[in-house]
């Protein structure tokens, strides 16, 4: 334990990011996993469509590390740069993708969406995933506001529209377990403004020119 903790403390900060990043979605993954077997096991298609969505955003983020862990061994450092923006440019486009899928997915649940009562401890789990999403998220963005390396930045775009699906899951989830009249629908009408906001996050990417200062930037943490 003690030479992983400090082979970490000496690894690049960004590499760190990286390894840290590709443990959270690997978890991501699993969860989709079990929200699309719950769905399936309880027959509800508007649960196994998130579930799918969901499992795409956790696709997204595993391509970009991907592509970001080939971009650190290769290449000079002005080449890496041009190469990050690029790939910032590329994740907006996939960003406004999604804001426009997650619309006809919001759009789904509030016309044909169906109410599924969940076990105590099923609901619980996912209240729990939906705050943690949510907590890092945050913490990811509130620790990037020191930061302008363009991956980085496009890593925690997708965690927060991560985050956004799952809270509008657990809102649903909450309003069902209250018996609230109206509580999928609803869901679908914030999901489908949820959608929006991914949308012009999407435009707000493609518009950005240039994220300058990179590691340097970043402070190393």
């Amino acid at each position: 334990m003690k030479e992983l903790l400090r082979n970490l403390k000496n690894m690049e900060s960004s590499k760190r990011k990286l390894a840290g990043t590709t443990g959270g979605s690997v978890v991501n993954g699993a969860v989709g996993v079990g929200k699309l077997l719950l769905g399936l096991y309880y027959q509800s298609d508007w649960l196994a469509v998130n579930a799918l969505y969901y499992l795409a955003l956790c696709m997204a983020k595993l391509h970009l590390i991907w592509r970001y862990r080939i971009m650190l061994d290769q290449g000079e450092v002005k080449e890496q740069a041009k190469k990050k923006q690029e790939l910032f440019h590329r994740n907006g486009y996939f960003q406004l993708v999604l804001g426009v899928s997650y619309f006809f997915v919001s759009l789904h649940t509030l016309l044909v969406g169906n109410v599924v009562f969940y076990p105590a401890y099923i609901r619980y789990v996912m209240i729990l995933i939906a705050f943690g999403k949510t907590g890092t998220a945050v913490m990811g963005l509130y620790r990037m506001r020191k930061s302008h390396d363009p991956v980085i930045a496009a890593v925690r775009v997708i965690d927060f529209t991560d985050a956004m699906v799952s809270m509008v899951v657990c809102r649903s989830v909450l309003q069902v377990m209250n018996h609230a009249v109206f509580a999928v629908e609803s869901s679908g009408i914030l999901g489908i403004l949820c959608s929006l906001l991914f949308a012009l996050i999407g435009v707000a990417m493609l518009r950005t020119k240039r994220l300058e200062g990179g590691e340097e930037a970043d402070g190393g943490n």
